[in-house]
Order: structure tokens, then sequence, then C-alpha cells
């Protein structure tokens, strides 16, 4: 499943990006989900934090320029079956938004997947950087089930959004209640799944309730609305 998080467009230069990048993985690294083993273009951190840097510098003067698109992925954990790839890109290309995107690869040895724990994990990003929308879904449920228009963004099991929401504005929510700047909200407590054997059906049939709700509110943003940066702070 992935966490996407759609960040405030920040025009960056490739040496303060990076160093942006490396500050979410330390970040990161106190939450109980991730270890403090991180692999990016082939140089283990923090063994070797300047081959990373080196080797990034190399790699965005050959594609797009230090000043240009920039994008960098990280493994965590990269020896194990469980673990997670974290993506940051910035200073987009036009059409798209500046996303950190952390897809969690397997089941976990040691801790359950529930939305207590994915909370914590929102709140270490929103004490990063300026955030528009995040949403923790599976890719199939994006794909196949997501009820709206392709172009808006959903929700999935759970999610943050920069308004301020009350339990009872959202009846298909078991959990809703503040985070930083905006609300913390999820379909419910327990991991679910939306396809293969152990697919939920009910579970589906509210997330689409709730994302229906969401957007009848108003605090769904399409591609359009994030591309401004100011999604949530009019």
């Amino acid at each position: 499943m992935d966490l996407n998080v759609d960040l405030v467009p920040k025009l960056e230069e490739l040496e303060h990006g990076l160093r942006d990048f490396l500050q979410i993985l330390k970040l990161l690294e106190k939450h109980r989900l991730f270890e403090p083993v991180w692999i990016g273009l082939n140089n283990r951190l923090w063994d070797d934090s300047e081959g990373f840097l080196e080797s990034a510098r190399q790699a965005a003067a050959e594609f797009n320029g230090p000043d240009g698109f920039q994008i960098f992925e990280t493994l965590n954990n990269p020896d194990s079956s469980n673990g997670a790839t974290v993506l940051h890109s910035w200073n987009s290309l036009p059409g798209n938004t500046d996303v950190l995107s952390i897809s969690i690869r397997g089941p976990h040895p040691k801790l359950t997947y529930d939305a207590r724990l994915f909370a914590g994990v929102c709140e270490i990003i929103l004490d990063w950087r300026p955030v528009q929308h995040m949403s923790l879904a599976w890719p199939g449920y994006r794909m196949d089930l997501q009820p709206l228009d392709a172009h808006r963004r959903g929700l999935g099991w759970l999610g943050w959004v920069p308004f301020d929401i009350a339990p009872a504005q959202v009846p298909e929510a078991q959990i809703c209640h503040p985070m930083r700047d905006g609300t913390f909200i999820g379909l419910q407590n327990d991991l679910w799944f939306s396809h293969g054997p152990n697919a939920d059906p009910d579970a589906v049939r509210r997330a689409q309730a709730l994302e229906h709700r969401l957007n009848r509110l108003g605090v769904l943003p399409t591609l359009e609305e994030l591309k401004r940066g100011d999604w949530g702070r009019g």
C-alpha cells in the first residue's frame, strides 16, 4: 500500500532538495515502522551519505540539470521482506505537483498495520514540510475502485486534509480528529484489503461512501488545485 503526500510546490536548488530528502528519512527513522537502514543510488545511508549526494548530483546533471525536475528514491530495510520505498520529487514538471510517496513492501514481523500506526507517520511528514493532501490506499483501490474523477485525490483507508472537520460531518469514518492544522480521517482502525482472497467488499463500499462525503464537503482537491500550492490555505 502507498501513502501519497501532495506537498506545497517548492522550487529548490538540487543541494537544498537533497538535504530536505535526507532530513525526512532521518525523521522517519524515529517511527517504529522504519529501520535506520537506507539504500539510495547504490549507496548505504548513513554510512556513505556523501556518496549518495555525489551520485545524485551526477544523475541530475545527466538528466534534468541541477535546477530542473528532481526525483529520487530510497529503500528502507532493503535486506528484509518488509520495509518501504520512499520517493520524493520536487521542482515539478508542468501538470504535476511535488510529492512524497511511501510504499510499504510487505507485512511487518512485529507490528500490526493499523490507523494509529500510520497516524504517527503522517504527523512526522506534517512537521517536515507544508502538505496539501495525504492518502493511504492500496494501488488496486486507487486504480479500479476509487469512485471519484481520475483527476481528484481520494482518501482510501486513511489520510489528512487541511480543513477542520467534525466527526459528525463524516459518519462513515470511524476515526476523525484534529492533526496539526487539519484533520486526520480514517475509515476504520484495522487494515482492510480491496483485492485478493482477503478482499472486504463492505470496507470498499464504506470507503467509497466516505470519499463521496468528503467530496461533497469540498475537501478533496483536483490536480489543478494542488498545482496552485494553496489548497486549504485560502
